[in-house]
This record gives structure tokens, C-alpha cells and sequence, in this order.
């Protein structure tokens, strides 16, 4: 397979050729003569590994390749004698020409940030700064992200790690062999988690390998992940082969398998991967999103995952529950697409359930006005279904013109109720809210609801009368709405001018004791729970007998008549 330059990358194929005939040949021999073919086999491998190789195009020199893949101190005359080419003016097409790694140039390379999502850091020996995307980071860096931060890193062979949060992560060693497309990238992982997507590598100078303080893991093209946390590590593998590494033993790790350090710093032996979560569901009509999942037997918990597209290229929700759902807040609009994998008692977790879900600003659902879809106050009060704290509202009235000319247009309202600011002349009404969520984004509007304003009715009037111990009077009037308190008045005059009594009361009756004798009149106002006064009833007026007469009737009762 040729790379972007043109090089020819086979890792010794030619020479694989030949050992592959000399095992084709041992079948039938007895197990002895087998087993010197195997291990002649094996002896091979040190010697293709040792070379890369390149394939000579039309209009290739020796002195030109040379020049362009080996060091400074390697002379085109060693290349030519390693490859032992005669005559170094006539190289043929198709030619395979062999350099040996060490002769390779080598240059630093850089790792870039794709994308970055809350509190990360980028330290060398210089400085101490905060990681953006775009931003390049060489070999000696330490990339820590801080609890709810991730970030992808970007290899100079397109291998890319999702360091998510509350993790760090040294690049040790980042170099590229020139432009033969071979790329040595190593790295130690000192706590949190890693995803790696690691590109085929091609070439003996190729490397990936992701240390933890207990587990070495290196691949030749990949996806794996690996964590560390509390002097324990874990890998697992969803694509591909890694090899690992612990206490002096290594293992293969296949597709759906994954390993745990052990108590005795020795890898356990590869285990299956938990099985992905079934029947994973998205609810973005509310907020907070509901995900949920169906349980999987032998899960001590599950990690939910949500990226903001399906390359992960950082997390928006990076989270670690018991149950089989999860609460999703602060998620932005977008397509976005959720993970969710069950995690195994040693830490290992499973394969992925996998969704694509387009999450929106949910509108709120509207309710009835709290007095109903007919009301008889100019400034009704409308109301609708909360979304979550720190979420605001936006309400709109329309009348006949209809919502190019609002006739209440209310952003940012904090609450999930509010009364017209105002007035309403009787008619027919529509309205409707959006949701503005903690991100200064706007839903779409709902459906929204119709209203009929009425005429303004009087407030309660005084009913009958009551008469009380001696000089107590209570006065009565007609309940109101759910919520409301009344203000009752009473006075001498009956344009009210003067007050005698002035009182908020929240039941719908008022004693008041010690009346002079006289003419009285008294007055109801309901108020609602959101402190909005409507009109006064009418007023009754009632006479009060004098006192001298009342305990000349030896303790009769107090006559009251009521007029309109």
C-alpha cells in the first residue's frame, strides 16, 4: 500500500513470502522438523522488522531517496550497498529498496486539539496554560482536564485519544520518521480514562502505546480504551488486537475483551466485555433528557456518554450511575449521540449501546389560565409546566392581528407564571411560550392556548349578617377562587373616603368589635395568590343601635338591618 507521498510500505511481505514457503514445505514432517520451521520463522521476524521499505517510482535516484528518508551521516553509497544495487544510475521501477530504521530521519512531532469542552490544562517545563482547540502540544506535555472537561487529541498519523474528565495524560515521546509515514507515539496515563482510536499502523518504526502505572497497552491500529484510577487499571478493546503488558507477562487482548490489573501487580487473565445495554431510550421531549436502559447481569454500575456528534470529539455528559437511567442537563441543542456501557465489578466496562439524538430546547406544555379559559379580569394570569431550575420563558399574547403584532411579548420571565402586564379589553385570545434554557437558547413555541376575556365582574358582597357576644359584629361574603385572600373595609362614609377598618383577611368572613351606633358601610375586595387586586364588590350599608340601648335590653341581641 502506497502513502500520500507515494512510499510503499510492506514490512518485509517479500520476506514473509519465503518463511510462509518453508512452513508449506515442513507439512507432513514429524513435529521436530515442524517446530525448527516454526522457529525458523520466528527468526525471520527480527529481520523484517528491522527494515522499511519503500518501492522505487519512475524518476527515482538512489542519491534522491537517500537524501529525502536517511539521516545526514547515512552516504547514498550505504543504501546502495545495503540494498546491493550494482549500477546506482539504472534503479528499475518497482524496485524495493530497504532502509534500516536507524538510518531513518527522525523529527518531533505534535499532537493538535480537535475539540475541548470545560476546564483543561496544558503543562510543560515552560508554562502552565489553559488547552483550546486548535492548540499544538509537543512531547513532555501533561494534559489535565479538570471534573466535567474532555478533550481529543490529534496524532501526526490521524490517531486520535478522548481524554475525558478528571484525567492526565504525559506525552512522552512523539516523533515522526520523516515522510515515510511512520509515527512513534507514547504516552503515559497517570489516572481518568482514555478512548483511543488508533490508525493501522504500517512500518517496523510504527508505534501507539498508552502506559498506566501498573498495565504497558500497545497496538498496531485499533480502538481501545484504558483507565487508571486508585492504583488500579483497566483495558478493553472494542476493535482490533492490543497487547498488554504487567509484571513481566504479556497478553493478547481480541475484540470484546478486556483485562484488569491484579491484586498481585500481575494482569488477570482477558475476560469477555459486559454486553451492551439493550433497549437504550432517548426522552428529549422534557427537560432534564431521560436515558434509560435495560439492566445487564453481572453490571455494578454504567457509564452514560454524550458527545456532541458521533465522533466524540468531546464529552458534553461523562457520568457513572448505579441504576439503569440518567438525567441529562445542560445538553445543548444539536444532533448528538449518547453511549452507554455497563461496567463489570474489576472496573472493565462493556460494549457500547449506541443512539443518534436530536436534542432541542424542549417547549414548554401550556396549561389553562389558573382562573380558567374564561376570565372576568382585564390582566389574567397565565401559567404552563415548569422546565427545571435555571430555565426562563417566553410568553406571547395575540388577539386578532395575531403574533406579527403580540399584544404582551414577555422574554426571560424566571418563573413558570405571570399575569398580562396589561390590560385586555374583552375579546378572544391566543397565546404561547418558548423555553430559553441556562444557555441563552430558544425553543420552538408550543402549541400554546386560547382565552376569552369577559367583562370585569364586581368582586363578593356581603351576603348576611351575623351577630357576636355583645358588641361583636362578623360579616360574611361569598368564598372565592382557590389561592385568593380578601381585603375588607368599613366605613362611616360611602364613597370610602375615610377608613374605619382596613384589613386583609384570609378567610371570607371579618369580626369587628365596639361599633359606634350609626350608619356603617362595608366593602370586599379578592385578592390572588399573586397579590393582583380586583374590584371592590358593592358596598352594604347597616345600622348599629346605640349602646346604652343594647344593655338597657339586658344583654338582647344587636339588631342589624342591611340595605343595598
Amino acid at each position: 500500500m502506497e502513502n500520500a507521498t507515494g512510499v510503499t510500505v510492506r514490512d518485509g511481505h517479500e520476506a514473509l513470502r519465503r518463511c510462509r514457503l518453508g512452513r508449506i514445505d515442513a507439512v507432513g514432517m514429524a513435529r521436530g522438523l515442524l517446530l525448527a520451521t516454526l522457529v525458523g520463522l520466528l527468526s525471520c521476524l527480527p529481520a523484517i522488522a528491522a527494515d522499511w521499505r519503500y518501492r522505487v517510482r519512475p524518476g527515482d535516484t538512489i542519491w534522491d531517496l537517500t537524501r529525502m528518508h536517511a539521516r545526514e551521516d547515512v552516504p547514498w553509497q550505504r543504501v546502495q550497498a545495503y540494498n546491493k544495487i550494482g549500477d546506482p544510475q539504472r534503479i528499475l521501477p518497482g524496485t524495493l529498496l530497504r532502509f534500516p530504521v536507524g538510518w531513518l530521519k527522525v523529527q518531533p512531532a505534535e499532537a493538535t486539539v480537535v475539540g475541548v469542552v470545560g476546564d483543561a490544562t496544558a503543562t510543560d517545563d515552560r508554562s502552565r496554560r489553559p488547552i483550546v482547540a486548535g492548540m499544538r502540544l509537543a512531547a513532555g506535555t501533561t494534559v489535565d482536564t479538570a471534573a466535567g472537561a474532555s478533550l481529543t487529541l490529534r496524532f501526526a498519523d490521524g490517531s486520535e485519544v478522548l481524554v475525558q474528565a478528571s484525567s492526565q495524560l504525559r506525552l512522552d515521546k512523539l516523533s515522526a520518521y520523516g515522510r515515510t509515514g511512520m509515527v512513534d507515539t507514547r504516552m503515559r496515563l497517570q489516572k481518568g480514562r482514555v478512548d483511543s482510536r488508533v490508525k493501522s499502523l504500517r512500518g517496523p518504526g510504527a508505534k501507539f502505546i498508552i502506559q498506566t502505572p501498573d498495565i504497558m497497552s500497545s497496538v498496531r491500529g485499533t480502538r481501545f480504551r484504558v483507565g487508571s484510577e486508585d492504583g488500579a487499571s483497566q483495558v478493553e478493546v472494542t476493535e482490533g488486537r492490543v497487547r498488554v503488558a504487567q509484571g513481566g507477562r504479556g497478553t493478547v487482548l481480541r475484540p470484546r475483551q478486556g483485562v484488569a490489573s491484579g491484586e498481585d501487580g500481575r494482569a488477570i487473565a482477558p475476560t469477555p466485555l459486559l454486553p451492551a445495554p439493550g433497549a437504550l431510550d432517548v426522552d428529549a421531549t422534557q427537560r432534564p433528557i431521560r436515558v434509560q436502559w435495560k439492566p445487564v447481569p453481572g453490571a455494578a454500575g454504567y457509564r452514560v456518554l454524550v458527545g456532541a456528534n458521533g465522533t466524540f470529539p468531546y464529552l458534553l455528559h461523562d457520568r457513572v450511575v448505579a441504576g439503569t437511567e440518567d438525567l441529562l442537563d445542560s445538553i445543548p441543542d444539536g444532533d448528538h449521540a449518547v453511549r452507554v456501557r455497563a461496567i463489570d465489578l474489576r472496573g472493565v466496562e462493556g460494549q457500547d449501546a449506541y443512539v443518534e439524538s436530536a436534542i432541542a430546547v424542549p417547549s414548554p406544555f401550556a396549561l389553562e389560565t389558573p382562573d380558567g379559559p374564561v376570565v372576568q379580569v382585564d390582566r389574567p394570569r397565565f401559567r404552563w409546566a415548569s422546565m427545571g431550575p435555571g430555565t426562563r420563558y417566553h410568553l406571547q399574547v395575540a388577539g386578532t392581528t395575531g403574533y406579527a403584532t403580540p399584544l404582551v411579548d414577555l422574554p426571560g420571565i424566571s418563573g413558570n407564571e405571570v399575569r398580562s402586564p396589561v390590560a385586555l379589553p374583552p375579546g378572544e385570545y391566543r397565546w404561547r411560550i418558548a423555553t430559553i434554557d441556562r444557555h441563552d437558547r430558544a425553543s420552538a413555541y408550543n402549541e400554546g392556548g386560547r382565552l376569552t376575556v369577559a367583562p370585569p365582574a364586581e368582586g363578593p358582597g356581603v351576603t348576611r349578617e351575623a351577630v357576636g357576644d355583645r358588641d361583636a359584629l362578623r360579616i360574611r361574603w361569598q368564598e372565592g377562587l382557590p389561592g385568593q385572600h380578601y381585603r375588607f373595609q368599613l366605613s362611616r362614609r360611602p364613597d370610602f373616603a375615610t377608613l374605619e377598618v382596613d384589613r386583609v383577611v384570609e378567610q371570607p368572613h371579618a369580626t369587628v368589635a365596639r361599633l359606634r351606633a350609626g350608619r356603617w358601610y362595608a366593602r370586599v375586595q379578592a385578592i390572588d395568590s399573586d397579590d393582583y387586586a380586583r374590584p371592590f364588590g358593592p358596598p352594604q350599608a347597616f345600622k348599629v343601635g346605640c349602646l346604652p340601648c343594647r344593655w338597657a335590653g339586658g344583654g338582647a341581641a344587636l339588631l342589624l338591618v342591611l340595605s343595598l
